[in-house]
């Protein structure tokens, strides 16, 4: 079998997606007062009320956005890390049935299932 016969999916680099977008959710969603501590701290006299009114408006409209956001990412994260799962309980599965000359690679290492690199 030639290598561009070969299915070939780094598990590993998946895990690795995966986790930075859970990081990049949560950081979503601890972020989300800094707008309105900045129109706090601007006041409501004279010209700044007007500022802190605009700082607030951004701030209520950014919460709807962020919140969006999160829950896609969230979900993007979430099937990454169920991917790279399947992808392995996959290889796992086929290396105990199938007998080992069958799936001994060019290099002649089989798959058992050791996770990292499916298919190489």
């Amino acid at each position: 079998m030639s290598t561009k016969d070969q299915l070939s999916v780094d598990t590993d680099a998946l895990r690795s997606a995966g986790e930075n977008l859970q990081t990049i959710s949560n950081e979503f969603g601890e972020a989300g007062n800094e707008a309105r501590e900045v129109a706090s701290v601007i006041g409501d006299v004279g010209k700044a009320r007007d500022l802190s009114k605009v700082i607030r408006q951004f701030a209520d409209r950014w919460d709807l956005r962020r919140e969006k956001l999160k829950e896609s990412v969230d979900t993007l994260a979430t099937a990454t890390l169920e991917i790279a799962q399947a992808i392995e309980e996959t290889d796992k599965q086929l290396g105990d049935v199938l007998p080992s000359s069958t799936h001994e690679s060019s290099s002649g290492s089989t798959h058992g299932g050791a996770g990292g690199k499916f298919g190489d």
